[in-house]
């Protein structure tokens, strides 16, 4: 029935603003579940951060106070100095035990909380490094020596073999580094765990020689260990150092998504301190996660590290879903009672909209003569009777249109639509373009007069295609005659160009037309360039769009003194276009309204291929 047209509409208009409602109140519930979830995540992650700092500054301040005492005694740098000269590092390391480097590897034991019966990849480590890295690496045993680097050959321990060399260092460094080990606990294993290093210069006072660093590391302890605050059983703790995490408690399926997040938050962290969290949750199967993380200061000699939370959020996911369903559950009922009052008082007013919707479609499609039948004489029968108005407006303004853009050009006509050509002129750098029948007397002497107007008809719609291909505005027909702007009221860029092209052209389609016309018509063309008034001439009530001037009546007379299927350009032209262009010089022309001979070109071909206008 046409009646439900109009009433399926107003149901869809009740609708969606019952879906928009229940929507809104859906999304600011979700937020604020979110919100509040949000709050104690940030809160937790808080603690743990704080708690990790605390546990952190513990654990340097004695150990890194130890390093710098031992590094700065006159006897250890004398003894590096005699191990680097005779190249036995044990000089070195004997003196070390004596001044500290055992007692700095069972105080850093302790910071790192571990057990004792540990082994040296589990536990504290130290030794000494040159100037380059390498290390010294000791004959005989010593427990807090690192056995499970790869010092065997002499290479840079980890630290060094893709950053600075010890050469840099300058002052104690501190900072994480992933670190290649390999244990014994039931079967063999290999892989990367994350250690803290205290780096110290060995330097001679008072030249500030570096002669080396002693290199101090342990484990980094467990986030998820009993030392953080109670009530984080949510929480998943873990370290991301320079594109890696580590951390027992995160998922192995999230490693590869929690790296790329937090490299890309670390590009873009904002330059406050304190927690930061991704917005987008990461999703472990089917259960999101929200990603926290706190950027840990380090040192240039050190790669990035950043502390990083993971909550699960499916405690949040729950709630939002029982909130759902309880706001969709009242949205449906108001749904309900919308829709069946929609239904009360859209009886009788869906005809008079049918009516209106069909007339629209009718003037869409070009029909503006069926009016639309007025019915009442209320604010619908009004509405129709302005709309029958409007469409007799259109009608007619279409009609003046259609007479205009087949008394003037297109482009001409659509500007003077919108009102951009007004009664006035302005001087513009154009092109004109004139071309006349040779013989057009001689030719419709006994022609029947509707045989000379088809044959014109051809010709000019020929000649009328190529001058808007090539970006051209006919300004008149005159008789056997077509007059072409370039570069008015629009310019394309080189309008020269395109008038040189849209001349040759119009010989080029001529020569195929009189293949197949009746007659064979030959013609000539002048073409000149230069400032010229244009704009529209005439009266108020009367206005023709034209080009006035010196060069527009050169162009004229150019037209007249070419031959058969000739075409003649002026020194301006000639000067504007490429310089490959073929011509042919003519002997200098004595011209009606020029006083001096006029020097000419005969355009004979332009270099390909033809480029595409620039845009004004």
């Amino acid at each position: 029935m046409p009646a439900l047209s109009y009433r399926t509409k107003l149901v869809l208009a009740m609708s969606l603003v019952v879906a928009a409602v229940t929507g809104s109140t859906i999304f600011v519930t979700e937020r604020q579940v979110q919100t509040g979830y949000q709050r104690l995540f940030e809160e937790q992650f808080h603690h743990q951060t704080q708690a990790f700092a605390e546990q952190r500054a513990r654990q340097l301040q004695e150990l890194s106070a130890l390093c710098k005492t031992t590094a700065e005694k006159v006897r250890v740098v004398s003894a590096m100095e005699e191990a680097l000269a005779s190249n036995d590092p044990d000089l070195l390391y004997d003196n070390l035990d004596v001044e500290g480097l055992a007692l700095i590897n069972r105080q850093a034991t302790v910071a790192s909380e571990e057990p004792s019966g540990s082994t040296p990849a589990d536990g504290a480590t130290a030794m000494v490094v040159d100037a380059s890295g390498h290390p010294l690496v000791p004959t005989k045993p010593r427990s807090y020596f690192p056995t499970f680097l790869d010092v065997q050959q002499g290479k840079p321990v980890a630290l060094f073999k893709k950053r600075l060399t010890t050469a840099d260092l300058q002052r104690q460094e501190i900072g994480y580094l992933a670190v290649k080990q390999t244990r014994q606990k039931g079967t063999l294993q290999t892989g990367f765990h994350l250690r803290e290093f205290i780096i110290t210069p060995l330097i001679i006072e008072p030249t500030n020689e570096l002669l080396g660093a002693i290199v101090v590391s342990y484990p980094v302890s467990d986030l998820t260990s009993s030392a953080f605050p109670e009530g984080m059983q949510e929480l998943m703790s873990g370290i991301w150092l320079d594109g890696q995490i580590y951390g027992p408690a995160m998922p192995l399926s999230l490693h590869p998504s929690i790296n790329s997040r937090v490299a890309n938050m670390m590009q873009h962290l904002p330059q406050t301190t304190g927690a930061h969290s991704d917005l987008n949750p990461l999703y472990d199967g089917k259960k999101p996660h929200r990603l926290f993380i706190k950027e840990i200061p380090h040192n240039p000699l050190f790669p990035a590290a950043a502390q990083v939370g993971l909550y699960s959020l499916d405690e949040a996911m729950k709630e939002q879903r029982g909130l759902r369903l309880v706001i969709l559950g009242f949205g449906l009922f108001a749904l309900v009672v919308g829709i069946g009052f929609v239904m009360l008082i859209s009886h009788g007013f869906s005809k008079p909209i049918e009516q209106l919707v069909q007339g629209t479609n009718r003037v869409r499609q070009g029909d503006f003569e069926t009016p639309v039948e007025v019915k009442t004489r209320d604010e619908l029968g009004t509405l129709a009777a302005s709309f029958n108005e409007m469409t007799k407006d259109l009608a007619l303004k279409e009609r003046y249109r259609a007479v205009l853009s087949q008394v003037t050009d297109k482009e001409v006509a659509t500007q003077m639509i919108s009102g951009q050509i007004r009664l006035g002129g302005e001087i513009r750098t154009s092109s004109v373009v004139f071309c006349d029948i040779r013989g057009f007397t001689t030719l419709t002497e006994n022609m029947p007069p509707a045989e000379v107007i088809a044959m014109l008809n051809e010709h000019m719609t020929a000649l009328n295609r190529v001058v808007h291909k090539h970006h051209g505005v006919v300004d008149k027909f005159v008789g056997d005659l077509i007059m072409a702007i370039f570069g008015a009221p629009m310019s394309y860029g080189n309008d020269a160009l395109n008038a040189a092209h849209c001349a040759l052209e119009m010989l080029q389609v001529r020569t195929a037309l009189n293949e197949t016309s009746t007659h064979r018509i030959e013609m000539g063309i002048g073409l000149a360039t230069g400032e010229m008034l244009a704009g529209c001439m005439g009266s108020a009530d009367r206005l023709n769009y034209t080009v006035l001037g010196e060069r527009v009546n050169l162009a004229s007379r150019l037209c007249s003194s070419a031959g058969r299927m000739e075409l003649l350009i002026d020194r301006n032209t000639y000067d504007a276009l490429p310089p490959d262009t073929m011509v042919e010089p003519t002997s200098p022309l004595e011209l009606k309204g020029f006083s001096d001979p006029v020097p000419a070109y005969r355009l004979l071909a332009l270099p390909t291929p033809q480029p595409t206008p620039a845009q004004r």
